[in-house]
């Protein structure tokens, strides 16, 4: 577990693979081309069969794509 953070925290920190495809108007499977790839530095987090993001750094890639 991530040290200091609660359970809501690390709830709210983390998007599906769903919620983080939309977020980015991309296909799930293009997001999960991505991750397999290694592309753009998004890890995933595995809990059970489900496949998560960090939202911080999907929110970072978004904010840089769009400055350029």
């Amino acid at each position: 577990m991530i040290k200091n953070q609660t359970l809501e925290e690390l709830s709210e920190r983390f998007m599906s693979i769903d919620e983080a495809a939309e977020y980015l108007k991309i296909q799930k499977g293009t997001l999960r081309n991505w991750l397999t790839q290694g592309k753009f530095g998004f890890k995933r987090k595995k809990i059970s069969s489900k496949t998560f993001v960090d939202r911080d750094q999907v929110e970072a890639f978004l904010s840089e794509a769009l400055q350029d």
